[in-house]
């Protein structure tokens, strides 16, 4: 189930747009001269909906490529939200003729082109129409991954498949509906509209709760603070099962929207003890190594918003086990380790720890805390902080610091 959500905050985060997309791929090449084109990571999903580049999310697209990536990225999101559950309904037919027309969409699936992913615009910023065979696996793509599978699959015209993909329609249909309705002018009207799409969602079962659970948590990353609000309360309408969904995404390290982690620490924050369990666990079986302290910050920000005591040690080992390496391109554009870099990042995700150890508040975390502050002296300031919050004194020098600490062991 974890990965089921995972798999689906990672389709929404694209599909629905509202979230920053990864740093390290604005796929788009605005100002080179050269012609702009799309790279798919490791999945043939998301970067697709994304489309050709990173979508800019605003009401007007000032530049040709921006114009370009918004047309694709509409186009997907109206097929999914409009075309496609008319489609898919038309499997409740009685007419198998009508089914099979509904699977002629992807099957036999549609043969990658050697010349995709297409280019947008040509150096001089002209539109570059697709291809007959790049506009037959556009079309194709369209369809999201789950959905071809299921209609390609053996059983697909058995009653629990069909049955199935109309839900799925159902649901990208009241999901495309909810975000291109325009908000009610009234708050309190709006924060309506929004449980109203949450009761809706949840009546149509697990995959009702996921996709809404999902949606919402894209929506953690909203510039508008009533967007994020309403996320918010949605998520806690839906209880405790968002926990894990929360934790997941906050892997996505490399969100760019700083907010987001930011929202999904705030909204989890809520849990108390019920989530520190898992967070912890997350910290424990979580990638380690290289960037990955970008997520792990986070973990480590929850642990103190959380207030738990079993943070502590949780913490502790984060500090005894840090392991930091931040990169750089050399001249030749490889990644190469970034000794700079990693000094600043094993600094910043130090003075988390001790940050979080402070708002925890027991007395167990006095040693870590002047164990960075020995280590280094740079970190005077955060541990003076954090070992105020937890003893209510103010210590001026390293000395005070360690006889405080040997006081309340006593």
């Amino acid at each position: 189930m974890k990965h089921v959500y995972l798999a689906l905050a990672l389709f929404v985060l694209t599909l629905c747009g509202c979230a920053s997309q990864p740093e390290s791929g604005l796929r788009g090449r605005e100002s080179s001269g050269t012609p702009a084109t799309f790279t798919e990571d490791g999945s043939d999903e998301e970067p697709f909906v994304a489309g050709p580049g990173k979508p800019t999310i605003k009401e007007e697209n000032q530049t040709e490529l921006q114009r370009a990536q918004w047309a694709w990225y509409t186009e997907v999101l109206r097929f999914r939200g409009v075309r496609m559950p008319k489609l898919l309904a038309d499997l409740d037919s009685r007419d198998a003729r009508d089914w099979q027309f509904v699977r002629s969409k992807v099957v036999p699936p549609a043969v990658r082109p050697k010349n995709w992913p297409p280019e947008l615009l040509d150096a001089a910023e002209r539109p570059v129409p697709l291809t007959r065979e790049q506009q037959a696996y556009r079309d194709y793509m369209m369809w999201p991954k789950a959905i071809r599978e299921r209609l390609q699959a053996k059983d697909w015209d058995s009653a629990d498949s069909r049955s199935w993909l109309v839900r799925q329609g159902r649901l990208y249909a009241m999901i495309f509906d909810f975000d291109t309705a325009a908000p009610l002018s009234r708050r309190e009207l709006e924060s309506e509209r929004w449980l109203q799409f949450a009761d809706s969602m949840l009546g149509l079962g697990a995959e009702g709760q996921q996709m809404l659970v999902s949606n919402m948590i894209v929506r953690l990353g909203h510039d508008n603070q009533d967007v994020v609000q309403n996320a918010q309360t949605v998520l806690w309408r839906v209880g405790p099962d968002v926990i894990q969904p929360l934790l997941d995404v906050l892997w996505l390290f490399n969100a760019g929207n700083p907010n987001f982690n930011k929202n999904v620490v705030a909204t989890l924050a809520i849990y108390e003890s019920r989530a520190a369990g898992p967070a912890i666990t997350e910290l424990l079986e979580g990638p380690r190594g290289g960037v990955t302290w970008r997520s792990r910050r986070y973990f480590v920000e929850l642990l103190g918003r959380l207030r738990d005591v079993r943070g502590v040690r949780a913490i502790s080992e984060e500090i005894e086990k840090t392991d930091i390496t931040e990169y750089r391109k050399d001249d030749s554009g490889k990644l190469v380790p970034d000794p700079e870099g990693t000094a600043s990042a094993v600094f910043v995700f130090h003075e988390y720890c001790m940050d979080a150890l402070g708002k925890i508040g027991s007395k167990e975390g006095l040693a870590p805390i002047i164990k960075l502050w020995e280590k280094d002296a740079d970190h005077r300031d955060g541990a003076v902080n954090a070992i105020f919050a937890i003893t209510g004194q103010r210590v001026k020098t390293l000395g005070e610091a360690k006889a405080l600490e040997e006081r309340s062991r006593k």
